[in-house]
Order: structure tokens, then C-alpha cells, then sequence
């Protein structure tokens, strides 16, 4: 049927106590501790086993479900039996969006010195796939998702699905509580990355890490066009294009010729990373 924390379930039909991870599976509906969270049952899909939790957080998140099926929801992948009832992606859509909304408010107050394209630079870096997947494996979430065999390779799970479940629960907390504790709880593991001093002159400078990316895949260097300058002389508005072999061509805009290109560099690494 699907996969949890590296073990396959293949017999559902059985009663499973699968321990990993902190979750347990079950077909039993039996009375448990409270410490232990229970997911309600209603589709048929379902109805061969229950999730049970052991502990009522995941503790390096540090955050107490009210709701605990909504933090079941929130882990449980499309993969998992082909799973239609998951409410996963709808909360990984919250979760990117509350993510993106406290990570601008926090460098906007941080950086006071930053314009308008460092700061979307910096705020790209810290809500980008590969950055997400950091956070993930520093809370060990892979541990947690339940999802499809599919999915699973001897490398272990894809990136692009330690960073959909990330926000997914990160759109759960938010949907349990508020946006005051998805904050501090957000705030609290990106810490490390928006207070890291060396960070800023790898983010600012995204051309630099293009030119090194393509030339690590063999590529031609990143080819940078003006395309137009519009706006007046004393507030003029720069397009530029940029194309990269093996990728198609993207137009950004900036107030000087190298803010565009920065913000063309930084969109191009974006569809390659």
C-alpha cells in the first residue's frame, strides 16, 4: 500500500503495530493514552488501519497539535495509495505562503540597509526548495511522511517531497493555531540561516553562483541581453534576458542594468536548482 518511514506495507488487511519514527499503525480501534493521537477514519481506503502518533508533537518543531489529524493530514504524501483524500497539497499551498509572508517580515526588519531586489534575493534563498530541505532534514521530518513506495528510491526520499511536506505542516500549524506561533515556530528553525553573516555574499551575488552551476554542467556561460529601457531618464526601469543552454530564455527587470541581471540570475537558478 505505501511506505512509512522506510518501511513498505504491503498486507493491510493484518493487524500492523509498525513503530518508526514516532507513528504507529494499526487496524485495532482501541483506547489508547492520551499522549498517543488518533487520525478518524471515513474513507474506505482507509478503514484497514488507523495512524497513531506516540508523541503529540514532533519536538524539534516545537509545537503541540490541538487538532491531530490535521498533522497526520499535513504528512501524509499524494503517493500514498494514490492518495485522493489528502489534504496535504491544499496545506502545503497555506504553508508556502505563510512562510513566504514571515520570512519577508523578518529580513525586512533585519536588513535595514537592503533595496528592494536584495531582499528578494535574500527572501528566494531562504524559501527555495534546497533551503527547505535543510530545515527538513535538521528536524528529521523525513521520518515522518507517509507516502507511496513510488517514492522511494536507495537515495531516500526525492527533495521536492521533503519540501511539499515541510510546508505542508508548516500550513497545519497555522491552520491549528495562528499566525503569532507559526511564526515563532517558523523564526525559530530558519534562525540559524537568516542570522548566518556569510550568507549575504553568496545570495546577493546570484550571478557568480549561475556562472558556477553551468559551468559545473558543462554548459556556455549564462548569456545576459538588454531587451529595453523604459521609465525616465533620472527613474529609468531595465529588461533583461537571459538564456542559459538547455533552459528557456527569461526577462527580468531592475532599476539598473546589474539589478536586472541579478534578478534574472536568481530566477534562472531557481528552474535549475
Amino acid at each position: 500500500l505505501g511506505t512509512f518511514g522506510n518501511i513498505g506495507i504491503s498486507s493491510p488487511r493484518k493487524i500492523l503495530k509498525i513503530y518508526s519514527g514516532g507513528i504507529l499503525f494499526s487496524k485495532s480501534n482501541f483506547k489508547i493514552n492520551k499522549s498517543i493521537l488518533t487520525y478518524p477514519v471515513k474513507s474506505k481506503k482507509e478503514e484497514n488501519f488507523f495512524l497513531y502518533t506516540k508523541y503529540a508533537k514532533i519536538k524539534k518543531i516545537d509545537y503541540s497539535f490541538n487538532d491531530k489529524s490535521i498533522l497526520i493530514q499535513s504528512l501524509t504524501h499524494t503517493s500514498f495509495d494514490n492518495n485522493k483524500f489528502s489534504n496535504m497539497e491544499r496545506l502545503e499551498f497555506l504553508g508556502d505562503r505563510v512562510l513566504g509572508l514571515v520570512i519577508s517580515e523578518a529580513i525586512f526588519s533585519k536588513f535595514n540597509s537592503f533595496n528592494e531586489g536584495d531582499l528578494s534575493r535574500y527572501h528566494n534563498y531562504l524559501v527555495q526548495r534546497s533551503t527547505c530541505v535543510i530545515i527538513a532534514k535538521k528536524i528529521n521530518l523525513n521520518n515522518f511522511i507517509i507516502f507511496g513506495k513510488s517514492e522511494f528510491s536507495k537515495d531516500g526520499l526525492k527533495d521536492s517531497i521533503l519540501s511539499n511536506i515541510l510546508e505542508s505542516l508548516i500550513g497545519a500549524v497555522f491552520e491549528d493555531s495562528n499566525y503569532e506561533t507559526t511564526k515563532r515556530m517558523v523564526l525559530n528553525l530558519w534562525n540559524d540561516l537568516i542570522n548566518d553573516e556569510f550568507l549575504d555574499q553568496n545570495t546577493l551575488n546570484p550571478k557568480s553562483e549561475l556562472q558556477e552551476i553551468t559551468l559545473s554542467l558543462k554548459k556556455d556561460l549564462p548569456d545576459y541581453k538588454i531587451v529595453s529601457v523604459d521609465g525616465k531618464d533620472h527613474n529609468p526601469e531595465f529588461t533583461v534576458s537571459l538564456s542559459v543552454k538547455g533552459y528557456k530564455s527569461i526577462l527580468a527587470k531592475g532599476k539598473t542594468k546589474q539589478d536586472a541581471e541579478k534578478n534574472a540570475a536568481t530566477k534562472m537558478l531557481k528552474l535549475i536548482k
